[in-house]
């Protein structure tokens, strides 16, 4: 089982300056990494024999209103290890490669983010909707800016 400070050494060597450790409260590992190696990272984190973290509890989309940040839910049954990987995308049109050939749970992760803030995971099979009607037509609405026709608007707090 590798501990926080070995995950991190191990990620920030393999990939110079497009890793970098974050602190998390509660305590945990967590890396924010370049988005273009995210494929590579992931295929690295499942096949390394100190890491094998193979097992994707959840990916998830955050509106920053300048860019969205995909957050991925990483660990390792076997050593009971987990981690958290965090990159961005740009916020209109943002791209970032599919890990569903590394993960294949990542798959209707990857498809919920797409539909709901318009992220496209490049190399994806099979993006297409399922939690929104066939014939959306109002933007992804997850977006903070979102105002379709079903938006509803919160009382302003005093």
């Amino acid at each position: 089982m590798a501990d926080t400070a070995t995950i991190t050494q191990l990620l920030t060597q393999r990939f110079p300056g497009q890793v970098t450790a974050l602190d998390m409260v509660p305590p945990q590992t967590a890396a924010t990494v370049d988005p273009a190696i995210v494929s590579e990272l992931f295929a690295f984190l499942a096949e390394n024999a100190d890491l094998k973290m193979n097992y994707l509890s959840a990916i998830s989309g955050i509106d920053r209103t300048d860019h969205i940040e995909i957050v991925y839910f990483v660990s390792s049954l076997e050593y009971k290890h987990k981690l958290t990987v965090k990159t961005r995308v740009e916020r209109i049109g943002g791209k970032i490669n599919s890990i569903q050939h590394i993960l294949p749970a990542a798959n209707w992760f990857e498809r919920e983010i797409w539909e709901l803030f318009g992220v496209d995971f490049v190399g994806h099979p099979d993006l297409r909707r399922f939690l929104l009607p066939d014939d959306w037509n109002q933007g992804n609405p997850m977006l903070r800016d979102w105002e379709g026709e079903d938006f509803i608007r919160m009382p302003e707090v005093q």
